[in-house]
């Protein structure tokens, strides 16, 4: 009987150490993360954008998109978030064409959107460029209203009225002059500002 419980015991023994060995034998679990921790790029942080490309009052319409891009990188805490000729994105928000009698037009752009390092496209706010385009109305008024004021007075005073024929002809040269249209040139810089905080893989 003793020698039974010995058997017994040893054998225990030897399975045990078995597992004790086993459980030395396997790696240890690293729980730490290695995931980079979020930069947060906090609303009403300012951003120069530039206009890559010239825009004219003649060739756009309310609401098309424009190209922009970073000029100048953005760091938070010494990570770079948005990073010079990083795509973005603006629209045309008002736009005139120059117009009969002298009007001048007028242009202005928004910006919409920009695009951080890790992807994310974020909204923007405050940015924009207004430009107006040089009004020739003065030279449109002299056009027309000078010979004419001219016709009305040379009738007047030899009671002729055929002169007064030419006036409208006047009148017509005046309607025909336009103002300028207006250009924002490529290169020209846009301050916007982040619209709300964003947390980005930097």
């Amino acid at each position: 009987m003793k020698k039974i419980i010995i058997v017994i015991a040893a054998t225990l023994f030897v399975i045990n150490l078995s597992r004790a060995a086993a459980v030395k034998e396997q790696p240890a679990t690293d729980s730490t993360s290695y995931e980079e921790p979020a930069t947060l790029l906090e609303r009403g942080t300012n951003i120069v954008l530039r206009l890559p490309e010239t825009v004219s009052s003649a060739d756009v319409n309310r609401g098309d998109v424009i190209q922009l891009e970073v000029y100048i990188d953005v760091n938070v805490d010494g990570k770079t978030v948005l990073r010079t000729g990083q795509f973005a994105s603006g629209h045309v928000k008002k736009v005139k064409r120059a117009n009969k009698f002298g009007a001048g037009g007028s242009l202005t752009l928004e910006g919409l959107h920009v695009r951080t390092v890790d992807g994310q496209i974020i909204l923007l706010e405050g940015g924009t460029i207004q430009r107006v385009g040089k009004s020739r109305r003065a030279l449109a008024w002299g056009v027309s209203t000078t010979p004419t004021a001219v016709c009305i007075a040379v009738a007047a005073a030899t009671g002729g009225v055929g002169i007064l024929a030419a006036a409208p002809i006047f009148i017509a040269q005046g309607l025909l002059i336009k103002g300028t249209e207006v250009r924002i040139e490529e290169g020209t810089l846009m301050h916007a500002r982040i619209l709300r905080d964003v947390k980005i893989r930097a």
